[in-house]
């Protein structure tokens, strides 16, 4: 497969995850905030940590995003050693976005069996 055609889909599946991981993160927060209020956990020292920690991770995903090649850029100018760093630089990157959206999926299904043991104790 021509490298230029290697790059481009590692850009277009970069920006699908991305996507992914902040529709995720905004989920998540939702999700939190949710199940600590129902627990009454909502003001405590833990649900501020959490708070920092997304907030942290939301900066991450912009900087992440702002790092990677936009799906409109045109490659044809580059070499094949530059097609090759960058599709490892992609790949990078996205594997950093992966490691975030896959934080929030285990933090929903956390919040998921939380809101379940709550609900059991009513």
């Amino acid at each position: 497969m021509d490298l230029r055609i290697q790059l481009r889909k590692a850009v277009a599946d970069f920006h699908n995850e991305v996507a992914s991981a902040v529709s995720l993160h905004q989920r998540a927060v939702q999700s939190r905030r949710a199940v600590s209020a129902g627990r009454g956990t909502a003001q405590s020292g833990a649900m501020t940590h959490w708070l920092q920690q997304i907030t942290q991770d939301g900066r991450k995903l912009s900087d992440l995003k702002a790092k990677a090649p936009k799906v409109e850029d045109q490659f044809d100018h580059l070499g094949v050693k530059d097609l090759e760093d960058r599709i490892v630089n992609v790949h990078d990157l996205q594997g950093q976005v992966k490691n975030i959206r896959e934080k929030y999926e285990t933090s929903l299904q956390e919040d998921e069996e939380s809101s379940r043991l709550v609900k059991n104790d009513v």
